[in-house]
């Protein structure tokens, strides 16, 4: 009998509240040729009994039962049976997409070079209900970029190549509860990581999750691995090796300094992220209804209808606003625009200008590729040019000084659809950013434009890419400040890339346009076409 292609590794610990309904999510993929190894680390509710109707009746099951020896054990122990070329994880509690596995499988046989590879997820709350979606950097140098900080692989989402899990010796059991994080640092030495775009698992938050004193150890654990990381690469030894408990005071005497233990604790931007997470957006999802009724959310609600109301004319995202320019253009031409800017000054800018303005709201917050929060560094002596992406300093700008920084909101292009309504056009001006703004995007913006600039043309052909797999068709391009196209008629990304890297001038720079259909369309907001 043949080894199947995937082994799919749950480990579970009195899950019986969610058990069940995980099982046939997993069971029910379309991508048939896998194994599903469970193990039972010693659970003594009905989690055995359950398990045990499952696998007379599936016999890609297998139940192994290892006692309480924890969670990197048990998982370590499902690795280490498997049949399959690749493990595929899955927590207890969460749901797979039916077409995860078909989708992950895919990917990897066509990227060789990839050892992990995770997806976008679904928060959801113990009754299923989607309260957040969350979509990490998708190419091995972003992901990169932001690891040494925290996890961008959610666990039961990924799928590993097990010989090189099992070269780097699977997952240690001293990083609990933060092992994922770890084996994805030793992992990313030996090959690359990814993320998809799609959503492929729903990632449930429940009572019984993580305590907030967990939570801090679950920091700890992931300052720990980060450090390890940097030992390795320096050629030293990796420190925690034998190590049983990781502690700030062993942090401290590796020269982890006291403002990063504390920051991990509780003081810092991570764990606030972990806490909404966890803790407040269940909370604002459940007293949602009464604080409606009170009329707790009475002004935003009635801001946003005045809004809607004002006028007839069509809907523009303007994503980094800045001072509002663009905005000002756009609202000569009729539209309704929402303007995006998260530098605090420059948010003062726009509300000074655009005070009583009914077809103006401006949200102070920036776009990313989920819901959080960043830090952008601000050059005060040129604000049009701050920026969340550290390549961009690096290239016409370099002689610039980003003076400042601010820890600014990000939300997502999904979800400002969500709360302001679909635009007819969405402007994308962040300066380096723009990939990680339209990862945020799964649903179809009639047009949109990103800036390029000569230098990144090789993330202009990502977000190219990015644009093609959510169906759009017609592409053209502005140089600088014009108005006019720089092809006669709308082409392929393809052709468009092809024009941008046959142009002669290093220092070229323009916007993107991106529409659906085979042209585009015909609008006082958008470029002229070029003359014949």
């Amino acid at each position: 009998m043949s080894s199947p292609t995937i082994s799919v590794v749950m480990t579970v610990f009195n899950g019986e509240e969610f058990l069940s309904e995980t099982v046939d999510s997993v069971l029910n993929q379309s991508f048939r040729d896998f194994e599903f190894i469970i193990v039972d680390d010693g659970s003594t509710d009905a989690t055995a009994d359950i398990l045990s109707k499952y696998a007379p009746r599936d016999s890609r099951i297998r139940v192994l039962r290892n006692g309480k020896k924890g969670r990197a054990a048990s998982l370590n122990l499902g690795i280490s049976l498997a049949n399959g070329k690749y493990v595929a994880n899955n927590d207890a509690d969460d749901l797979a997409t039916p077409g995860r596995l078909e989708e992950q499988v895919a990917f990897m046989e066509r990227n060789p070079e990839v050892g992990v590879l995770g997806s976008a997820y679904e928060v959801i709350t113990d009754s299923g209900a989607v309260i957040d979606l969350v979509r990490h950097p998708l190419e091995d140098s972003e992901i990169r970029s932001v690891i040494l900080r925290d996890n961008p692989i959610c666990h039961s989402s990924a799928i590993l190549r097990k010989d090189i899990a099992l070269a780097v010796g699977g997952y240690r059991s001293t990083f609990e509860p933060s092992e994922d994080y770890d084996l994805w640092l030793r992992m990313s030495e030996r090959s690359k990581l990814a993320n998809l775009h799609n959503v492929l698992v729903r990632y449930r938050v429940h009572a019984n999750q993580l305590s907030v004193r967990k939570l801090e150890h679950q920091r700890l654990c992931v300052l720990a691995a980060s450090t390890a990381a940097a030992f390795r690469k320096q050629g030293r030894p990796d420190p925690f090796s034998g190590v049983e408990r990781i502690t700030p005071e062993l942090l401290r005497k590796l020269g982890v300094t006291k403002a990063d233990i504390r920051d991990c604790l509780g003081v810092g931007q991570p764990f606030r992220d972990a806490l909404r997470v966890r803790l407040w957006h269940p909370l604002l999802n459940f007293t949602r209804p009464l604080r409606h009724a009170l009329g707790l959310r009475q002004k935003s609600v009635k801001a946003v209808a005045r809004f809607e109301n004002s006028s007839p004319g069509p809907l523009v995202f303007d994503v980094g606003a800045n001072i509002g320019a663009k905005t000002e253009q756009y609202l000569r031409n009729g539209a309704r625009v929402v303007c995006f800017e998260p530098q605090s000054a420059c948010v003062d800018a726009l509300r000074e200008r655009f005070r009583g303005n009914g077809r103006v709201v401006v949200v102070p917050t920036a776009l990313g590729a989920h819901i959080g929060e960043a830090e952008i560094s601000i050059c005060t002596q040129e604000n049009a040019i701050s920026t969340f992406a550290d390549a961009w300093k690096t290239g016409r700008f370099k002689g610039k000084r980003w003076d400042r920084a601010e820890v600014v909101p990000v939300t997502t292009l999904d979800a400002a659809i969500g709360r302001h309504g679909m635009p007819f056009y969405c402007k994308i001006d962040v300066e380096g950013f723009e990939h990680s703004v339209l990862s945020g995007l799964t649903r179809q913006i009639p047009v949109l434009s990103f800036e390029f600039c000569a230098e990144g043309l090789d993330q202009t052909q990502a977000c190219l890419d990015l644009l093609s797999r959510l169906g759009y068709t017609a592409f053209n391009a502005c140089l600088g400040e014009t108005s006019v196209y720089v092809l006669r008629a709308a082409v392929s990304s393809a052709e468009l890339m092809n024009h941008l890297r046959s142009m002669s001038d290093p220092l070229a720079w323009g916007d993107v346009y991106a529409a659906v259909g085979s042209k585009m369309p015909d609008s006082r907001l958008l470029p002229r076409p070029l003359l014949r």
